[in-house]
């Protein structure tokens, strides 16, 4: 007599950035990485917040007395602004995940040339973390939600998709986020 399991087809798990295929039962692997994940972002958000405020510091010591109220309210609205678009970008990136591309950028010559000593460049990495503090706080935030990516999320859309085509399954054989 065949097993009821032996019966039905089994979906074909797809393969994520970071989780792999540890994404779909929720193991021991999926949470030591979501847990590392969270750390590294703490750990990034930490130096971003800590380098974007000694850069204004820094700037802030450089001006006159009475231009620091004004410069601190200028650190204070981009700040806010930055939460706003940087929660806006990447909840949109979870709706609708883009597929994963290498872009160039300019921050390895920029980083070179703070390290030389170029007040500029220090300014236009202090102003740029600044700007990318909300952008990281979202990342955090939402690396702590029920998915940690805008991968994970498309990957579970499909998969409940898959389970709802093959309602023969039988709950016990499914991965408890996909039982009903």
């Amino acid at each position: 007599m065949s097993n009821h399991s032996d019966e039905h087809v089994h979906p074909t798990v797809a393969k994520i950035p970071a989780f792999g295929t540890s994404w779909f039962d929720r193991g021991t692997r999926y949470w030591v990485k979501r847990v590392l994940i969270a750390i590294f972002l703490t750990l990034m958000l930490a130096g971003v917040t800590a380098f974007g405020l000694v850069c204004a510091g820094g700037f802030s010591s450089g001006i006159g007395r009475s231009a620091r109220p004004f410069f601190w309210t200028v650190v204070v609205v981009v700040i806010v602004g930055s939460h706003i678009l940087g929660f806006r970008s990447v909840r949109r990136t979870r709706e609708h995940p883009r597929p994963v591309t290498t872009r160039r950028t300019a921050g390895v010559g920029t980083g070179v040339s703070a390290l030389g000593g170029s007040a500029i460049a220090t300014t236009f990495l202090g102003f740029g973390a600044i700007i990318g503090l909300g952008w990281f706080t979202a990342l955090f935030f939402y690396s702590l939600t029920r998915y940690a990516s805008p991968f994970e999320v498309q990957a579970v859309k499909e998969m409940r998709r898959w389970y709802q085509d093959h309602p023969d399954i039988p709950n016990a054989e499914r991965p408890n986020q996909f039982r009903t």
